[in-house]
């Protein structure tokens, strides 16, 4: 299904633990690739920092855009283009819930958008 969408494959997706050092493993092994990637999505903070640094040290020029706007997303070189979400959204929205099934409401389980919206920044912009 995956490749009928024209969206990379199971070789493109870095899996097992996120850390940094994981991150430096899978854009070496990419890189091998015959068609490597040009752009990478990261899902948090600490693999965020690992691909910059492992960008870095490699001098491998990939875009870059983290899900999750942290405070240093803007700071840094080039800055982060980012997913931004409302974490106390979320946080009061999860404890609304959970406070309504601890008095009682049996409704059933319901889909809650958290609204999101792109930062724009360097990192995903070609050279």
């Amino acid at each position: 299904m995956v490749s009928s969408l024209g969206l990379p494959g199971p070789a493109l997706v870095g899996m097992g633990p996120h850390r940094p050092e994981s991150v430096a493993r899978w854009l070496h092994e990419w890189r091998e690739l015959p068609e490597p990637p040009t752009a990478v999505r990261t899902g948090n903070n600490r693999v965020t920092l690992g691909a910059l640094h492992a960008m870095r040290i490699s001098g491998v020029r990939l875009s870059l855009v983290a899900y999750d706007d942290i405070e240093y997303a803007g700071l840094v070189d080039p800055p982060i283009t980012a997913i931004h979400q409302d974490p106390m959204a979320r946080g009061s929205l999860a404890a609304q819930q959970i406070l309504a099934r601890l008095v009682g409401d049996e409704s059933p389980p319901a889909t809650v958008v958290v609204p999101t919206r792109l930062m724009v920044r360097a990192s995903s912009r070609r050279a």
